[in-house]
């Protein structure tokens, strides 16, 4: 997108110039008769013509590339919020049920999810023939939001360390009391929300999604809405989203 904003520069510039050239041959040769200011002006019109055509194609690319990339950019954004809030649903449901068992996999399709989702936000290419307000927004918000979402989806795999780390002591525990020639039958070899290592693991990621990251999306979200209410509707939407995930 930036390629096509700097060739649109280029050609308005170029065409301005053809343009402003042409006018003062053409004011010319009201006055004086010349064969080769003739042929230079015709020359100049028609390359004038093509520089427009090339721009007014380009800008009309422009345009699309603009609204696709703003699209790409909601729906990613909506679709981490609502990936945050199942996380969020996932912890509440095993800490009120500390007896469930869990495993490597707790958490993951919403973890995969969010990385791709910042994958594409990082390699997004959005860029404004004229910044405004909302373009600046963007831009902030891609270098500074997105490295601290990319930060936390880390902390989000950190879990599966956490359940791994939780399950290697109740396997050094029950060897332990193999050794000492004590009964192991009841020792289960599972990892349950009041495991420690999983159970600080679990408190970090309630309370960075809590404290700073639902917010985060939340207000991006709603700057998009200002910025275009008739294509983003931002607040029906999470007031929807929070109905359906509880």
């Amino acid at each position: 997108m930036k390629l096509t904003v700097l060739t649109i520069k280029v050609f308005f510039w170029v065409s301005l110039a053809l343009l402003i050239v042409t006018g003062v041959i053409s004011f010319w040769l009201m006055f004086n008769d010349s064969r080769m200011a003739e042929w230079i002006a015709a020359v100049l019109i028609g390359v004038f013509g093509s520089s427009t055509v090339v721009m007014l194609c380009e800008y009309v690319r422009y345009i699309h590339q603009k609204r696709e990339n703003e699209d790409l950019f909601y729906y990613n954004l909506s679709l981490i919020y609502i990936k945050l809030l199942f996380i969020l649903s996932d912890i509440k449901r095993v800490t009120n049920n500390p007896h469930q068992y869990l495993n490597n996999s707790f958490l993951q399709p919403q973890i995969s999810d969010i990385h791709t989702s910042l994958g594409v936000l990082s390699q997004m290419d959005y860029c404004q023939i004229r910044n405004n307000r909302f373009g600046k927004f963007v831009e902030d918000f891609r270098r500074n939001k997105i490295p601290q979402l990319t930060n936390f989806s880390f902390v989000l795999r950190t879990l599966d360390i956490s359940i791994r780390e939780d399950l290697m002591k109740v396997y050094e525990f029950k060897l332990d009391q193999m050794k000492k020639q004590r009964d192991v039958s009841g020792i289960i070899e599972l990892v349950t929300s009041e495991s420690p290592h999983t159970k600080e693991s679990l408190r970090s990621i309630k309370e960075g999604i809590d404290n700073t990251f639902l917010d985060m999306i939340d207000c991006a979200l709603s700057e998009m809405e200002i910025n275009n209410t008739r294509r983003y509707r931002w607040k029906e939407m999470k007031e929807q989203i929070r109905k359906d995930v509880r």
